[in-house]
């Protein structure tokens, strides 16, 4: 039998040790995601330093916001992110529930309607002769799968025949420059797109006369225009 010397010395220079090791491997996954932004957090690498901008005005670690962008970019289950950045699972769900919000707060004034006067202003040559009238394309109720709910209600109203998994949806278009100019609060995925559309007041905000450009899944809305 071997005893193991559990003096304070010891315990603490096994702390150093392993605190060095967690911030060796936190370091690594922060090169890895610098070196490759685009892939693991769905930003351009001249477009990085907004990471900075949102630590500032967000009061967050520059580390939250890798995690939180790293999950919405690849979905990767909670234990596999624990494992990349040397935290645990429980501590990657309790970065995400608390910075979360934050970022949404901050960058929620950028998702704003446009006139079609600002539109045309920045549309796309290949649109400017057929489309001069889009208001917004690819209007869509984009879903994504979440972890199933414990009460059977719920799994019932996020149930998508369509995924075969329990999902959200959100209503969402963007401009034809890209910007983003609207998006929904989440419905469950039994729910059909039309219904949606309906509720979001999106069909308010279309002027006489103005086009969008649709996913071939909204169908039906044929009343409502």
């Amino acid at each position: 039998m071997t005893f193991v010397n559990t003096s304070d010395s010891s315990l603490s220079g096994i702390f150093v040790q392993n605190w060095k090791s967690r911030n060796n491997i936190e370091q690594r996954a922060i090169y890895v995601i610098e070196k490759n932004p685009k892939l693991y957090l769905g930003i351009p690498k001249e477009s990085l330093f907004i990471i900075e901008l949102l630590s500032e005005k967000c009061q967050l670690p520059r580390i939250d916001i890798y995690v939180i962008l790293k999950k919405i970019k690849l979905n990767l289950p909670y234990e596999i992110l624990a494992d990349d950045f040397c935290l645990a699972a429980a501590s990657i769900c309790n970065v995400i529930k608390r910075a979360l919000p934050e970022l949404t707060v901050c960058l929620k004034p950028f998702i704003q309607w446009k006139t079609i006067e600002e539109i045309r202003e920045n549309l796309l040559i290949p649109f400017r002769h057929r489309y001069k009238n889009i208001q917004c394309i690819i209007i869509d109720c984009f879903e994504t799968s979440i972890q199933k709910p414990s009460d059977s209600v719920l799994q019932s109203f996020s149930w998508s025949a369509y995924k075969c998994c329990n999902t959200m949806k959100f209503l969402i278009c963007c401009t034809p420059d890209g910007l983003i100019s609207f998006i929904f609060k989440g419905f469950g995925g039994r729910i059909t797109d039309k219904i949606i559309v309906e509720e979001s007041g999106f069909l308010d905000l279309l002027k006489p006369g103005f086009h969008v450009m649709a996913d071939r899944g909204l169908k039906h809305l044929e009343e409502q225009l």
